[in-house]
């Protein structure tokens, strides 16, 4: 009787111990499934901000409806006055519930010039209603908004004018924000401005990036307006030395039919003694030899320069927060300083043009008389 009785009882044992090898093993299993199916949402999202992805449930426990991330490519060009919360927050709505926190409490400083119009902004529950064109910054109940405002009676060459202007007015000369549009910091031109939208329109804080960012960002801003955009690369290689190098954009004005040079960087454009605003190729031909007569220059921001110790090397990348007494009081741009730059760099230059998808679609060499150089 004890023999079998030892037996029953390692038989229950044996058969408890199989069922919750079992169980387990069947929780595991929904786990790894669970977790394939909320990665693959995850990267259909195209977002890492999981918090925003979540399912809101009843008291009762019955789903009712899902939020979804937050749009990750904000675009806040408009050539309206009008605006909806929905461009701006566009699941705002959604994530309260009810009504929105709509104020607007002032707006913010940044790297240029700018206007008080924002204080004749105003909000109602479904949008913001503005005075009329300009730039606005806001500090409101759903975050910081950079916005810019078109003017619908100007045409097409003066709206990509004021595009260049306000990206000037909101770029620092640092490589903080380098890393998240460059993947291999040694490759300058495999970038991906896209991922600066974010950190451009829905912040108070300006891109902190080097020029040839900056080119590459007011390039695709306008590309997404319909513009034909360029980057150009100068460069001074006399004697085989590299002694200057720097990039700006250039974008085809349809109504004046011809390119046009936008330094986000330095916040410039040049114009001819009859006020035409000029391309690289017109400005490499009247600099050339250090000669600028005729040449004046378009402060577009007002820029001063960093102190020292928050622009560093490229492969070293800092955070900061940008506040006003991160600068000096010695301007970026002197006129007379920048074409003589100019004149320095332009001796040959790299035309990357962007098909009608941004992806680059050709390369050419030139020389400041316009010709064509062996690659």
């Amino acid at each position: 009787m004890s023999d079998s009785s030892d037996l029953d009882k390692l038989s229950r044992v044996v058969r408890h111990q199989t069922i919750a090898i079992a169980v387990l093993a069947a929780v595991a299993a929904a786990a790894v499934v669970f977790g394939l199916m909320m990665n693959n949402k995850y990267r259909r999202a195209k977002s890492d901000l999981k918090h925003m992805d979540h399912e809101v449930v009843t008291r009762a426990g019955r789903l009712i409806r899902r939020i979804e991330p937050m749009a990750e490519r904000p675009f806040f060009i408009f050539e309206r006055t009008r605006i909806p919360w929905d461009a701006l927050a566009p699941n705002a709505r959604t994530a309260y519930g009810g009504r929105l926190p709509t104020k607007v409490f002032g707006t913010f400083p940044i790297i240029g010039t700018q206007s008080d119009t924002w204080q004749a902004v105003r909000t109602d529950d479904r949008g913001l209603t503005f005075p009329g064109p300009d730039e606005y910054y806001l500090r409101t109940g759903l975050g910081c908004f950079k916005i810019l405002i078109l003017d619908p009676k100007t045409g097409p060459d003066a709206h990509a004018l004021a595009v260049g202007q306000f990206v000037s007015r909101n770029v620092v000369h640092a490589t903080a924000d380098a890393a998240f549009c460059q993947p291999d910091p040694l490759l300058v031109t495999v970038q991906q401005p896209d991922k600066l939208l974010r950190r451009f329109f829905a912040s108070d804080q300006p891109l902190k990036v080097y020029c040839h960012h900056s080119a590459e960002f007011v390039s695709y801003l306008l590309h997404r307006l319909g513009y034909r955009t360029r980057q150009v690369q100068l460069y001074d290689d006399r004697d085989g030395k590299l002694l200057g190098r720097h990039t700006v954009a250039e974008v085809f004005l349809p109504e004046a039919k011809q390119w046009v040079m936008l330094d986000a960087d330095y916040g410039a454009i040049v114009r001819d003694s009859e006020g035409r605003v000029l391309g690289v190729a017109d400005i490499a031909a009247m600099t050339h030899g250090h000669a600028s007569g005729g040449l004046t220059v378009d402060d577009l921001a007002g820029k001063v320069r960093l102190k020292e110790g928050y622009s560093t090397h490229p492969l070293y990348s800092p955070q900061f927060a940008w506040t006003p007494e991160t600068m000096t009081d010695k301007p970026i741009l002197v006129p007379g300083k920048y074409l003589t730059l100019l004149g320095e760099i332009t001796d040959q230059y790299w035309i990357l043009e962007h098909d009608a998808n941004f992806v680059p679609a050709s390369l050419k060499k030139r020389k400041a008389n316009g010709q064509a150089t062996q690659d």
